[in-house]
């Protein structure tokens, strides 16, 4: 139930986009890579379907920037005119391509737990072809070289974007705090600390945990233990670094983020127990039940203070 709910939230699609693209475009059809990934929202590879809403709202950013422009070209014809220069001025954006950028970059930064995933389901149907005919099925018409494009920028951009952040971090570490170093690079340390370089790099070390999560959970969907080993492991390493270094500006958050933490720990060890064939099955099912308060109260817990925060 909490991987359900998590999925659910994770591939939230609030324009419709997945339905979209799968009602008006030819893709190649692929299956799941399990009845768990199907059961969590995911019944396909293919990558542009999985992004759900994530490229109709870049493509509405990427508008709403050129529209201003357009805009803004149009009312310089009519300089006598004070609506022409009312409009004009109120579409004027000095920076308007630094802005552009920037909101592209805070957008997969946000959303990198999902690109990440989407390009790697896709990459698995392309490992996974069977023959040389099957594989080039994955390049044969427009919609088919559309989603491929896409995927490929999205699987460049998996392994290249963390390593930038970290790069930009770094070398900028000293002036953080100055005001044209945060208006460019802030969102990549926002509502973080930038007193110690581990506490800034938190947005890094949070992409590469994914990266890796995403990883084993694709290419190892046969070895549930070593999925559950490998999460309890990240999960408690990521537990004693909040705790150590508290890297949110805001006390709240990080308290936030050590229940969060804390509740995905319980849990892994829960699942650990679930996967011992040797554990007695009326004691397993004690345990789901416990796994499940422990999901549901984590996940109510957090709707609660979203709401409050809200208000």
């Amino acid at each position: 139930m909490f991987f359900i709910t998590c999925s659910f939230f994770a591939a939230l699609d609030v324009l419709g986009g997945g339905e979209l693209y799968e009602n008006n475009m030819d893709m190649k059809e692929t299956t799941p890579v399990s009845p768990q990934f199907e059961t969590y929202l995911i019944p396909d590879k293919n990558f542009m379907i999985n992004t759900g809403s994530y490229l109709l709202i870049q493509a509405g950013i990427m508008i709403y920037f050129f529209g201003l422009v357009f805009i803004n070209k149009i009312a310089t014809f009519r300089p006598h005119s004070e609506r022409a220069r009312g409009i004009g001025m109120w579409a004027f954006k000095p920076n308007w391509g630094l802005q552009m950028l920037i909101s592209t970059k805070k957008l997969y930064l946000e959303s990198y737990f999902d690109i990440v995933l989407c390009a790697f389901l896709n990459a698995l149907a392309l490992i996974e072809s069977t023959s040389p005919e099957d594989f080039s099925e994955f390049f044969t018409g427009r919609d088919n070289l559309i989603n491929q494009f896409f995927a490929a920028i999205g699987l460049f951009l998996t392994f290249t974007f963390p390593p930038y952040v970290y790069w930009i971090i770094r070398s900028k570490f000293s002036r953080l705090a100055d005001k044209e170093v945060r208006e460019v690079h802030g969102i990549f340390y926002e509502g973080i600390k930038v007193d110690t370089m581990n506490n800034a790099q938190y947005n890094t070390y949070f992409m590469l945990r994914r990266l890796v999560t995403v990883s084993v959970l694709i290419f190892m969907p046969s070895l549930p233990f070593f999925q559950c080993q490998f999460l309890m492991i990240f999960s408690t390493i990521n537990l004693v670094y909040i705790i150590s270094c508290r890297p949110m500006i805001d006390p709240a958050s990080n308290k936030i983020e050590i229940f969060n933490e804390f509740c995905v720990v319980i849990c892994t060890h829960l699942v650990n127990v679930l996967l011992n064939a040797a554990v007695p099955v009326d004691f397993r099912e004690e345990i789901g039940w416990v796994l499940i308060i422990v999901a549901v109260f984590n996940i109510g817990s957090n709707l609660c203070l979203t709401i409050l925060s809200s208000i």
